[in-house]
């Protein structure tokens, strides 16, 4: 009996440590995984795009955050060029 709860203990949290989803503040609205595993860098060549309305002050928020601690901001613009460095 002991030896079944630890056969399903083990199986129950493999299965959720593959189904984790992606953990941080504020929530995105869609998360776009690729099918290899990768890596996102912010670097001064990436852009901040602004896709509606009331976004300036939160750009400006995080480009200040960047600037003090960072020593760089990002670009703004209102949409983003296929293939290139952007936050969306």
């Amino acid at each position: 009996m002991r030896s079944l709860i630890s056969v399903s203990l083990i199986v129950l949290l493999a299965l959720t440590a593959t189904a984790q989803e992606v953990n941080i503040i504020p929530r995105p609205a869609e998360v776009i995984k690729p099918a290899a595993p990768g890596y996102f860098v912010i670097n001064p060549a990436t852009t901040l795009v602004l896709e509606g309305s009331g976004l300036a002050g939160c750009a400006q928020y995080l480009n200040n955050y960047l600037k003090k601690y960072y020593g760089f901001t990002l670009k703004t613009g209102k949409s983003a060029t296929a293939g290139k460095n952007a936050i969306v």
